[in-house]
């Protein structure tokens, strides 16, 4: 009952003649996840700066990673901010994997391997020497 509210606004009451059997689709489609990290887990490779600061300072290296992902610097000093750091790298760049992966990679691992294969992907990402 709407006590003349919808006749003082000209509004109507629709009711659906048929009920909504298929959800919506999106025209665009979902984001087909196409690549591997553009370097592996364990190579340094040319990146003996960023790998050199893992070492020595891993706190500096996760919150440079985290500003050049847009995030705040502190975010990797949350409990899982390095994981979801990660885990936003490798969807942002289309690169396959799952969150599982990701949380064994940032938990078990070396996480300062773990922030240099990042800092790698960034740095080619923007040197475009991506797939």
């Amino acid at each position: 009952m709407c006590f003349g509210v919808c006749g003082r606004y000209n509004l109507e009451a629709r009711v659906a003649s048929e009920p909504v059997t298929q959800q919506p689709i999106s025209m665009n489609g979902p984001r087909m996840v196409t690549r591997q990290w553009s370097t592996p887990y364990f190579t340094i490779g040319d990146d003996k700066q960023s790998c050199i600061l893992g070492c020595i300072c891993c706190p500096c290296l996760a919150c440079s990673v985290a500003s050049r992902l847009g995030e705040p610097s502190l975010v990797c000093c949350l409990p899982g901010g390095c994981l979801a750091l990660r885990t936003k790298l490798r969807t942002q760049h289309d690169i396959k994997g799952s969150i599982c992966g990701d949380c064994v990679t940032t938990c078990c691992c070396c996480l300062p391997l773990t922030l240099c294969q990042m800092s790698r992907e960034l740095d080619n990402a923007e040197r475009g020497r991506v797939n």
